[in-house]
């Protein structure tokens, strides 16, 4: 387990320094030493997102959420994207309901998290619920406005004017 949390850590290092290869190495080391690794499957979930193959992404993920011993958010939330990216390419509700299962139960367990709630935003907007994403997103600002998603609040103001006068 020790080994298995080292090249995880490894493969995270090599990924946010560009070296995918590596990277991939790493994770898959980690993996194997140690199939419980949430870092692990997260990291390969990633590189699998980054490479734009979103299904591959959501198992490696799902498996590093059911892997957790404890609920990890961050985990889920980033989950809950590759559903929304993957629903935005295939428009299979299965794909939103389950980014909004995530994101909900991220708000539960850490209801201090802006981006679970950023996504849920994110979520709202696709599925045609402004103003439900306008309060998600209000949500999320008060808590931590610099964590705020620009792209996010662009596409709102896209759809409709902010309800509370607050952005322009």
């Amino acid at each position: 387990a020790e080994a298995s949390t080292f090249f995880s850590k490894m493969g995270w290092n090599y990924l946010s320094e560009g070296d995918r290869k590596e990277a991939r190495k790493r994770f898959d080391w980690a993996y194997l030493l140690d199939e419980n690794n949430v870092d692990a499957y997260w990291g390969l979930g990633v590189m699998t997102f980054q490479e734009e193959r979103f299904e591959e992404s959501t198992l490696f993920m799902e498996h590093g959420v059911k892997a957790a011993k404890e609920k990890n958010v961050t985990l889920m939330v980033d989950l809950a994207t590759v559903y929304i990216k993957l629903f935005t390419e295939t428009e299979h509700p299965k794909h939103l309901s389950r980014a909004f299962e995530l994101t909900e139960k991220a708000i539960e367990e850490n209801p201090k998290y802006t981006n679970a709630y950023m996504q849920k935003a994110l979520a709202e907007l696709i599925n045609g619920k402004v103003d439900e994403a306008w309060l998600s997103f209000h949500k999320g600002h008060e808590i931590a406005p610099k964590e705020s998603d620009i792209h996010i609040l662009t596409s709102l103001l896209s759809h409709k004017p902010d309800p509370k006068g607050i952005f322009k």
